[in-house]
């Protein structure tokens, strides 16, 4: 994992298990505050070890990789919610 920020709209390679794809942060909608378990709206910009809620369409755990670097900018669990 490399220690830089990942933005909305910066261009990542998005992989899950074996499969590929050039992928983008659309929103990040917002970011858990670990101290009090809010939501903060502030900040657009994740960050390592940050616990976010982000715009991502796919299933399972994923890694971003920076196209420019090669770095791990994310790793995540993308959890689909049913609605009825």
């Amino acid at each position: 994992m490399h220690n830089v920020l990942a933005k909305p709209r910066a261009k990542y390679t998005i992989r899950q298990t074996s499969n590929e794809q050039k992928a983008m942060i659309k929103e990040v909608v917002y970011r858990i505050n670990i101290n009090n378990l809010g939501r903060n709206n502030d900040f657009k910009n994740i960050y390592m070890k940050d616990i976010a809620k982000v715009k991502i369409r796919t299933t399972g755990s994923i890694i971003l990789v920076d196209e420019t670097t090669n770095e791990t900018v994310v790793a995540g669990m993308i959890v689909l919610k049913k609605i009825f």
